[in-house]
């Protein structure tokens, strides 16, 4: 750190000295994120910002970037507006590229394992509200509404896919109910009200609800103010689904990319072109398709733009940035409260 600030040091020396601004002010930037690196940890990421409006590509450079990735946003918004044409040019040229899918279905050798994540009981809970089925998609003209993938996630994912990768293991990969949690953090802030919070490095990171709890001796043990306890409430925190799904929008043969980009993203890298999902079913858009999808995406842009981001866009250099970003954890905080009256009977 001492010989950082000294390079520091001696860049603002050069600045004071007269050294042509632009280019001071560029190795002052890169100065000090090898600082910020030793203080404050940062990732790489592939940013997809042609499809998004000018100034949200700013203000996710601003606020995320470090300090090399700040000092680009004017460059990035030029490259923005001289992308433009080259978008809308697409939008005639491959306007029915997301429509050209390859949708296929899984080999009847694979009728057991399938059966049995469909019978695993998280995998239940989590698709019951929805008409699904297993199917094997193209990768590349999946629909992306997520522009952002963490480099540094992908490397570790693709160390960890070992061995061949024949559809027996991409179905482990892909659409496995029982992949293992990432470590979670919890720090009580308060006991009245009872407010907790949980942490995780993975984004996923979410409240899954409240239910009551018949109790059992054991429970009793955490009852710490007391009192004569009859009944509980249980709280779940955790993550979504961890198989990997998308909606299809069948009228238009869309496949929207729901989660798990990051796994595909690995996967594609490496050359696999087509992977196991669970597709959630979709005749009726206004019954069957969330208002917003992930990355904050309207459905109006995802249904009816006539060549929307794919995944195969990620993989551009013409069209994605990459960018030294701040390192971030997800924080989900859960706060019990009551409120006592007495009211008529």
């Amino acid at each position: 750190m001492a010989a950082q600030q000294q390079q520091v040091s001696e860049v603002s020396e050069q600045v004071a000295a007269g050294v042509e601004a632009e280019a001071a002010n560029a190795a002052l930037a890169a100065t000090i994120d090898q600082a910020t690196a030793a203080s404050q940890e940062s990732v790489r990421q592939r940013y997809l910002f042609p499809f998004i409006a000018l100034g949200a590509v700013q203000n996710h450079v601003r606020t995320q970037g470090i300090a090399t990735a700040r000092s680009r946003i004017d460059e990035i918004t030029a490259a923005w507006l001289a992308l433009q044409p080259a978008i809308q040019q697409m939008q005639i040229d491959e306007a029915g590229l997301a429509r050209s899918i390859q949708i296929g279905e899984l080999s009847a050798e694979h009728a057991g394992v399938l059966e049995a994540i469909a019978a695993n009981p998280f995998f239940k809970k989590t698709f019951q509200q929805a008409q699904h089925a297993f199917a094997v998609v193209e990768i590349d003209k999946m629909i992306a509404t997520q522009r952002q993938i963490n480099l540094d996630y992908v490397a570790r994912l693709r160390d960890s896919f070992t061995g061949q990768l024949d559809m027996g293991r991409l179905i482990e990969i892909c659409l496995s109910p029982d992949s293992e949690p990432a470590p979670l953090k919890h720090l009580e802030l308060s006991s009245t009200p009872a407010v907790h919070a949980f942490t995780s490095e993975n984004a996923d990171l979410r409240f899954l609800g409240s239910n009551m709890k018949e109790l059992v001796p054991e429970d009793l043990t955490l009852a710490e103010q007391g009192g004569v306890p009859v009944m509980a409430l249980i709280s779940f925190i955790g993550f979504g689904a961890s198989s990997i799904n998308a909606f299809f929008d069948v009228a238009r043969n869309r496949v929207i990319l729901n989660n798990g980009y990051h796994r595909v993203y690995a996967l594609r890298s490496i050359g696999v072109t087509h992977i196991p999902i669970v597709l959630m079913i979709s005749h009726n858009e206004a019954m069957h398709l969330p208002p917003i999808f992930p990355g904050g995406v309207p459905k109006d842009y995802v249904l009816n733009t006539p060549r929307p981001s794919l995944v195969v866009d990620l993989f551009r250099d013409d069209l994605t940035v990459e960018l030294q970003v701040k390192k971030r954890i997800k924080k989900v905080i859960v706060q019990v409260s009551n409120a006592d009256h007495d009211v008529p009977v």
